[in-house]
């Protein structure tokens, strides 16, 4: 994995967009770590074209703590640039992405180390959201909460299985060493994270799976919790309908993906692997979800998953009438896997 025993240690990355007000009991919860003396690690924080003293004040939440804390300035908007801006200055091979709305259990940084080195085989680690609620949250919640980064991710600690397929990114942990090689292959990233209030999603999901089809294993542990704080915002059902219009954009781009591993059974590769044979398997699939919808809309029935999946397929339907160049881009990159091959050959 790494280099060299020296790259070894823990980089904690933050990336924030005026998290000033939000930051506070993320780095206290940092700054609480227990079992941690003997591991070398630090904290980054990419500061994502702010206009709130965002740099100010987590400096001075820090204060002179004794561990390294850095703040680098990323002035393009947009969580993907952070994030590269971010794995290009932490200093160790185990990175932590760390949400600026996330708290960290206590043995956090000492878990990560002990699970990361046991498993070098493993590209990404997940763990256990606890949902930290600014009011009481809707009945219907609970059965959406992975969507907003909450609750168990598998039924156990283990490697994940086809079943799941990928690990949500916030405070999962990923190593630098196979970043680096997705930059010396040339890899094409199709998805991004949010760029200020737009929704966009998948970025998480498709590391996931480039690591996954270069052969290492996602591994999650529930002993490795955090919570995460979710605002009143986040909690009402338009909300959570602009969310799953997000989850159907980037579904032209994630279920290129399940098709290229063979995740999808054999019988429906073929409808995958032709445009308009795709687009008319969306239609069907919107149609199927029509009264559900319908019915669910006239009784004005919040919770209703037939509001959202016709509404993620709706949203599907409509980037792929908007972008078949992208498609087709896709599609192409993962089948023929160019990528994939070159790595083979360094």
């Amino acid at each position: 994995m790494a280099n060299n025993e020296t790259e070894r240690g823990v980089s904690v990355l933050i990336c924030t967009y005026n998290g000033a007000s939000r930051l506070e009991p993320t780095l206290q919860a940092l700054l609480n770590q227990e079992k941690a003396g003997n591991i070398p690690w630090e904290v980054v924080l990419v500061d994502n074209a702010s206009s709130d003293r965002t740099a100010e004040t987590a400096q001075k939440i820090w204060g002179n703590a004794g561990i390294p804390f850095r703040i680098i300035s990323e002035p393009n908007p947009g969580r993907d640039n952070a994030l590269r801006t971010g794995f290009k200055n932490v200093q160790y091979e185990f990175v932590c992405n760390v949400d600026d709305d996330t708290w960290v259990c206590r043995d956090y940084v000492s878990l990560v180390w002990e699970i990361m080195n046991q498993h070098p085989e493993v590209a990404v680690c997940g763990g256990y959201g606890i949902g930290e609620f600014e009011v009481t949250p809707p009945a219907w919640l609970k059965q959406f909460e992975t969507a907003l980064a909450i609750g168990a991710q598998a039924d156990q600690t283990g490697y994940m299985t086809s079943d799941r397929n990928y690990l949500y990114g916030a405070c999962a942990v990923y190593r630098k060493s196979l970043w680096d090689k997705l930059l010396e292959i040339n890899f094409q990233f199709f998805l991004s994270g949010r760029k200020g209030k737009q929704l966009n999603s998948g970025e998480d999901f498709e590391l996931c799976q480039a690591w996954k089809m270069l052969g290492y294993k996602l591994y999650y542990d529930n002993r490795i919790s955090f919570r995460h704080y979710m605002p009143e915002g986040r909690l009402t059902w338009s909300y959570f309908r602009k969310l799953y219009k997000a989850f159907g954009r980037s579904d032209l781009v994630t279920q290129q993906y399940f098709a290229a591993q063979g995740i999808i059974p054999p019988h429906r590769l073929r409808i995958f692997r032709s445009y308009s044979l795709y687009l008319l398997y969306n239609f069907y699939q919107l149609i199927k979800y029509l009264p559900g919808y319908l019915l669910a809309l006239a009784f004005r029935n919040e919770g209703n998953e037939d509001i959202l999946l016709f509404e993620r397929y709706t949203a599907l339907i409509g980037e792929l009438i908007r972008n078949k160049k992208r498609y087709r881009a896709v599609k192409e990159a993962l089948s023929e896997n160019k990528w994939k091959e070159q790595s083979k050959k360094d």
